[in-house]
């Protein structure tokens, strides 16, 4: 009769340790589920922002573009955005920041003139995008 109740007893703590295990992991689980919600919500409004500043051309379409392909991969966004990310791949090799600065003042030239000809050939379809984007929350 002893053991039945001792039986009983360490069944009854390990049902309560096991209960209180699963929810931790389930407290766990809701955390981790709402930052991840939260970091994509941040991801979708940095992108809504960039979308605004080039098709308010308070940023160079190319620039946008590579920002906008830098945090794409975060975040679910509406359609495929190919022309963002063929613009971005096009001007992957371009220099920026201070390497761009570094550069003697022909290559300088060049490299705008590639970016205008590359802003130019994608204009159509990344402000189609690009409004997709700006209106996307």
């Amino acid at each position: 009769m002893v053991w039945i109740m001792v039986l009983a007893a360490v069944t009854l703590l390990l049902a309560v340790v096991a209960a209180l295990l699963w929810y931790r992991v389930w407290q766990r689980q809701r955390q981790q589920l709402a930052r991840r919600r939260d970091e994509q919500q941040q991801v979708r409004l940095e992108l809504s922002v960039i979308a605004r500043a080039v098709l308010q051309r308070d940023m160079d379409p190319v620039e946008g573009a590579l920002r906008l392909a830098a945090r794409l991969p975060y975040c679910p966004v509406p359609g495929s955005l190919e022309a963002i990310r063929a613009l971005a791949d096009a001007a992957a090799a371009l220099d920026i920041g201070a390497a761009y600065r570094a550069l003697p003042t022909a290559e300088q030239r060049r490299q705008d003139q590639l970016r205008k000809t590359l802003a130019n050939q994608y204009r159509t379809a990344l402000a189609v995008e690009l409004l997709a984007l700006a209106e996307h929350k």
